[in-house]
């Protein structure tokens, strides 16, 4: 299996049911296409590893150009072409082709739930997020001042089983480019959940 593979190539290990994995030593994956490659895909890897502060990263690559590119540069990858990501009914965006929309949501979530089922934990982020601080000290810092659930709030960060950024001018709203999972029952549930609505 592809993932499988890539994150093999990291060093990653599944996370411990019991003790919770601290953000930059969870795997890191992003996704990018020949576009996104192009332009930055190095740019993204130093970012990932030497701002962020991440140990493993993984790039889910919607395109062979981009595989291509990954393994030219040393960074470990995964396609996830088309085949094996289509099936999302989505409206058109502007200047976006209906292919690669449905390609972005169903490998979004696909290797989602593949890593919390293969039990690991993970930070996704979209290719045009950018960390200016080290993962931990930018998702405690918002931790601690986001409205949340009470029960949330008071429990460690580490310790939640999703954790979706939210938007900077609107913290009320989810912003799904970035977001973190531990492997557990209800991570995996609901990125299955999702996909059943998805219908994937």
């Amino acid at each position: 299996d592809r993932l499988q593979a890539a994150v093999s190539s990291e060093g990653a290990v599944p996370g411990s049911k019991f003790l919770p994995t601290p953000l930059r030593k969870r795997l890191a994956w992003t996704m990018m296409d020949k576009k996104y490659a192009h332009d930055m895909l190095f740019d993204v890897a130093h970012m990932a590893r030497h701002v962020a502060g991440f140990e493993k990263l993984v790039v889910v690559a919607l395109d062979q150009k981009t595989t291509r590119a990954c393994a030219a540069g040393g960074i470990s990858s995964a396609s996830a072409g088309a085949s094996q990501t289509g099936g999302v009914t989505s409206g058109r965006m502007k200047g976006v082709s209906n292919a690669l929309v449905e390609v972005v949501q169903g490998a979004k979530f696909k290797a989602s739930l593949w890593f919390v089922q293969h039990k690991y934990d993970f930070v996704f982020f979209e290719a045009d997020v950018w960390f200016t601080k080290s993962i931990d000290v930018l998702w405690s810092a918002a931790h601690r001042d986001v409205v949340t659930y009470q029960e949330s709030r008071r429990a460690p960060l580490e310790d939640l089983d999703l954790y979706v950024a939210a938007h900077q001018n609107n913290p009320t709203s989810t912003n799904i480019g970035v977001y973190a999972a531990r492997a557990t029952d209800a991570s995996r549930e609901f990125f299955a959940g999702l996909l059943e609505e998805m219908r994937l």
